[in-house]
């Protein structure tokens, strides 16, 4: 059984065709005139435009129904297009696999998300100017997540994190049913669902409906991965 398209929450936005392949798929970073980066680069100028006008930091959180999505790799490009707009923060939320440390050739050190205290000191750089990582090096439980009590240090660090505006892109974890979802969500001002390019299975209904209640009014806006090659 599947959810029909007109039974999911929020808009659709992007249909994003079978891209060809390019080293660590950041099409933005190491094919930068391609069509796919055109891609991104279009949509990340549209989501701009889309964002509550506001002058203080505002969070997008990406992520998809079950893992193997491709959360990371979409962050990852829509993060660099974004930057030709504002500085952009990503926050790797993606416990079960952390990956965009990898994406950018980031260093492994002693400072991640999981480090006692504030967030700000384990902001790091990465080769894309404008471009930073609140990182996640290794894999962690949700147990160990919320034990974290990220929920007070995330607060916080959005208040603080002006001036000057940026952008903050959380990639996480498959949406479920859990509290740290939640904790997500309450931060968010924007969500990304990704899509496909398989259908969804009817399973999910229970977890998107907590999707459309925890986010209110808030915008949801679905990207749709499609079988089909992208026209050259």
């Amino acid at each position: 059984k599947i959810i029909d398209e007109s039974d999911l929450p929020g808009e659709p936005w992007i249909s994003i065709p079978h891209l060809p392949e390019v080293e660590k798929g950041l099409y933005t970073v190491f094919a930068p005139t391609s069509p796919a980066a055109d891609l991104y680069m279009k949509n990340a100028k549209h989501l701009t435009d889309l964002l509550p006008k506001s002058d203080k930091t505002q969070v997008v959180t990406i992520a998809a129904v079950k893992s193997g999505a491709g959360t990371s790799t979409f962050v990852g490009n829509l993060a660099v297009a974004l930057t030709a707009h504002r500085p952009v923060l990503m926050i790797d939320f993606h416990h079960t696999a952390p990956n965009l440390h990898s994406l950018f050739s980031v260093k492994t050190s002693s400072q991640d998300l999981m480090s006692s205290g504030p967030l700000a000191p384990s902001v790091l750089p990465t080769p894309i100017d404008k471009l930073f990582l609140l990182p996640l090096f290794s894999p962690r439980t949700e147990k160990e997540m919320l034990d974290r009590n990220l929920k007070k240090s995330m607060a916080a660090f959005v208040k603080e994190a002006n001036p000057p505006p940026r952008l903050i892109l959380i990639d996480a974890a498959p949406i479920g049913r859990s509290d740290l979802f939640e904790q997500v969500l309450e931060f968010t001002d924007v969500f990304l669902l990704l899509l496909g390019p398989e259908p969804t299975p009817a399973s999910a209904k229970s977890n998107l409906k907590r999707l459309l209640k925890t986010m209110k009014k808030k915008p949801i806006l679905r990207v749709t991965r499609q079988t089909q090659e992208m026209a050259n």
